[in-house]
């Protein structure tokens, strides 16, 4: 209906985008694991170091559902460290992995050392734009997860599985890139972008037993409709006009 109301004129339209903003509030993504004082700081390292959110917490800050996930955050190789030790400022502890050393700085450093001297490692991910992925836990046991970058965090976020998770907050604004397919539609397209993995096939599941419905390709009418957001008869772009961004 909120869609509908929208397309009405130009002052509905206007007041769509001023209910958006005035409901859409990436505190009640954060509140879950920050302070009120640590959210703004939060928001300072997203401005310094490119830190994005994206995962589960920026689909539900578009849908506005609820679900008890873990917050996922990207950021370029080099400046986790910063990203990683602010985290533990903030009361988390780093968790490490079976392969991972038990300090997170020297872990990180472990990381820098390969990545000086190979071109690709292997991740549990399956996806050689991620290098490496770090967990902190507080003793409240909420989860962040640190998915380090090699070359942009936004790469990762493009070699999603599907469309439906193709969201991300920065300090300045929040994106979903396919918002008509997945909150109006209802719908995700499945990607094939070069990389299978049991994780990318349970994140698959885990939206459709959210309600979303599989399309591992889109119809001819949606391709040639110039609304579409699944449009291949002109190029797409993060901000372009069928993004849906909010700013914070």
């Amino acid at each position: 209906e909120l869609d509908n109301f929208g397309l009405t004129c130009r002052w509905s339209q206007d007041e769509k985008k001023a209910f958006l903003c005035r409901s859409s509030k990436v505190e009640s993504v954060l509140a879950r694991f920050f302070s009120p004082e640590e959210i703004c700081q939060f928001h300072d390292i997203q401005s310094t170091t490119g830190l994005l959110l994206s995962g589960s917490r920026s689909y539900q800050f578009f849908s506005w559902e609820s679900y008890d996930t873990d917050l996922d955050t990207y950021c370029v190789l080099r400046e986790c460290l910063v990203v990683g030790q602010w985290y533990m400022s903030a009361q988390y502890m780093f968790k490490q992995k079976p392969h991972q050393l038990g300090c997170f700085a020297v872990d990180f450093e472990r990381v820098m050392e390969i990545e000086d001297h190979v071109n690709s490692k292997e991740t549990e991910y399956g996806d050689d734009s991620i290098v490496e992925v770090w967990d902190f836990q507080n003793s409240q046991l909420k989860m962040i997860q640190l998915i380090a970058a090699r070359h942009s965090a936004v790469e990762v976020i493009l070699c999603f599985h599907s469309t439906c998770v193709m969201n991300f907050i920065s300090h300045q604004a929040a994106y979903s890139l396919f918002p008509r397919t997945t909150f109006k539609d209802k719908a995700t397209l499945i990607l094939d972008n070069g990389y299978t993995s049991a994780g990318s096939a349970a994140g698959v599941e885990k939206y459709v037993c959210r309600g979303l419905k599989m399309m591992k390709s889109p119809s001819v009418a949606r391709i040639l409709d110039p609304t579409s957001d699944v449009v291949t008869v002109s190029p797409r772009f993060v901000n372009d006009s069928r993004t849906w961004r909010v700013p914070i």
